[in-house]
């Protein structure tokens, strides 16, 4: 059975898009990387809300079949699945929420996989993900 080092949990923001493809690759390809991508994970994966448990459903699966030791959590500024920057009181504000999610999120995900050894959590401001590769 095939296994992968990486499962890698971001929003499927067509914006996010090119940014999740570089990282994915920085992380090993399609090969090495488990994608999970969605609208809203991280809050998702936060809340107490009956969806949180299709997320952790789908990341058990995910360790049951392929045994990655390693997990990246990302968020990002302008989230439509939190209502955007609009529902914040600044930027600053915004990263703050959005980092605590991750917090949150990964601390979930520990007690959830006490076998993986390495979580990362990365916020992702606008200026990132709108940002060309080739400059």
């Amino acid at each position: 059975m095939h296994k992968s080092k990486v499962l890698f949990i971001s929003c499927s923001d067509p914006r996010l898009r090119p940014w999740n493809e570089r990282k994915m690759a920085e992380l090993g390809g399609p090969r090495e990387v488990d994608p999970i991508i969605i609208p809203g994970p991280i809050p998702l994966l936060a809340s107490r809300d009956f969806s949180t448990k299709f997320v952790t459903a789908w990341v058990v699966k995910l360790w049951t079949l392929h045994g990655f030791t390693r997990v990246v959590l990302t968020s990002h500024e302008d989230c439509g699945a939190v209502g955007g920057s609009e529902k914040f009181n600044g930027p600053k504000a915004e990263e703050t929420v959005h980092r605590e999610w991750l917090r949150q999120a990964s601390a979930k995900l520990r007690k959830l996989l006490p076998q993986v050894t390495e979580f990362e959590t990365i916020y992702v401001p606008l200026s990132e993900m709108m940002a060309d590769p080739q400059d």
